[in-house]
């Protein structure tokens, strides 16, 4: 059985000397996981009435870890894309934990399976016709890199392909034959 004080000797350990010194991350981004820490931290006293002696590894599973994401959408009202950046922080200090210490692997393993919260599928904006029509005319067609331009903003227009969809293009890839029935 872990201790808090085994926890948070763990915690400062990854802190202070892992991700700045092992890792090289910068502060700014140690801040961040530092945040992450805090909040779960607060959500174990807001949902489970926890004070931070009673916080040990005993206390993280991935029901636990769960609840947390849900809880950072829901409650604290985070984007999915924010509750997933520290959903993986927490992932990280776990995988921290079980490099440390072979008894947390177990856990780290089982938080690992935490699913990221769902991030709302939107369909971009789609462009308007002065747009385009903008975008189009951008490179110019006097020289013949306008030109080559303005081709590869119509093919990729035109073909809804992705960017490296169209510079993987060979000569070999473009059938030149006219199309059935046409």
């Amino acid at each position: 059985m872990q201790s808090s004080d085994d926890f948070f000797r763990l915690v400062r350990s990854w802190l202070t000397i892992h991700l700045p010194r092992a890792r090289r991350l910068s502060p700014h981004t140690i801040r961040s996981y530092k945040t992450a820490l805090t909040m779960l931290l607060t959500y174990l006293r807001e949902t489970r009435h926890l004070e931070l002696s009673q916080v040990t590894f005993d206390v993280i599973d991935r029901a636990t870890i769960a609840g947390f994401t849900l809880w950072l959408t829901d409650t604290q009202h985070l984007a999915a894309s924010s509750a997933n950046q520290r959903l993986a922080a927490i992932k990280s200090f776990l995988s921290y934990c079980a490099g440390e210490d072979p008894a947390l692997v177990a856990l780290w393993l089982d938080v690992k399976q935490t699913r990221p919260a769902r991030t709302p599928a939107r369909a971009p904006d789609p462009l308007t016709i002065p747009a385009v029509d903008a975008l189009i005319r951008a490179p110019g067609q006097h020289t013949r890199r306008g030109l080559r331009d303005t081709t590869l903003i119509l093919l990729l227009f035109d073909t809804a392909a992705r960017i490296q969809e169209v510079l993987d293009l060979r000569i070999a890839d473009i059938d030149t034959a006219p199309a059935a029935g046409g």
